[in-house]
């Protein structure tokens, strides 16, 4: 088996176990270049021809890449976590082979992982088998409404490599959180427009609370300090209201 990884020793493997649609297949490998896997088995698939290629849009050297072979062991050789996906977990505490995980805490425990995690999806029409599912490291599946509990392969491999690959891959950039004494000014500064426009004190008192809790859980940047300052700077001014008398003059930035 062919060890295509990505960067910083990562390595992932989509497998696909007897997949009936050539059109699928194609439709897999554009999704797994959508997330940077390049490494695609398929085991007894069908012939892949134009259609596989057209399905696959601009991954098609990934399909022309992609590994046939006879048996689902073969397709796992070389990995060292396989997580099996399952439209149907276990009902009963004895059922062992479907005994899975939901797909949060299955894409945490394979984050925790170092090696090789191999993504395995079974057939269109009845998914994996029994003796397919026991050799899983781990069975999970994804939460679709119960009204139509079908899903297109293709569909079913975007989320299987969003919440296994790529959720904890890529994060935007994190912002400087404003400081504490920012906070405190930007409270203050509030506490006075307040009075300015005449609340009454208790009502003042209830809503800066409530403020303090929306700032809490949102975490303001220092560049979001910045611009409201900016905007409550701006209206004490037009208000005649001009410092805050509870804030050191000089530290109130209107830009």
């Amino acid at each position: 088996m062919t060890d295509r990884g990505l960067e910083q020793g990562e390595r992932f493997r989509v497998v696909l176990v007897e997949p009936k649609y050539e059109g699928n297949v194609g439709a897999v490998a554009r999704v797994c270049a959508n997330f940077g896997v390049d490494d695609l088995v398929v085991v007894e698939g069908p012939e892949l021809t134009d259609r596989a290629q057209m399905m696959a849009v601009h991954a098609d050297d990934l399909l022309d890449d992609a590994e046939t072979v006879d048996s689902l062991e073969v397709g796992l050789q070389g990995t060292n976590l396989a997580v099996g996906f399952t439209a149907q977990l276990a009902g009963k505490t004895q059922d062992h082979v479907r005994d899975g995980l939901a797909l949060p805490e299955a894409a945490d425990t394979a984050r925790r992982m170092q090696g090789t995690l191999a993504l395995v999806f079974g057939r269109e029409d009845d998914g994996l088998s029994i003796d397919e599912l026991e050799l899983m490291d781990v069975v999970t599946r994804i939460p679709v409404h119960e009204d139509y509990p079908s899903m297109n392969l293709s569909h079913a491999a975007s989320v299987g490599l969003y919440e296994l690959v790529a959720r904890g891959r890529w994060a935007p950039e994190r912002r400087a959180s404003a400081t504490k004494e920012q906070m405190e000014i930007l409270f203050a500064t509030l506490e006075h427009v307040g009075k300015q426009a005449r609340v009454r004190d208790h009502k003042l008192t209830l809503m800066l609370r409530c403020l303090r809790r929306v700032f809490g859980r949102t975490r303001v940047s220092t560049w979001e300090y910045h611009r409201m300052m900016g905007l409550f700077t701006r209206t004490l001014k037009q208000m005649d209201a001009w410092p805050v008398p509870t804030v050191k003059e000089g530290v109130l930035d209107e830009d």
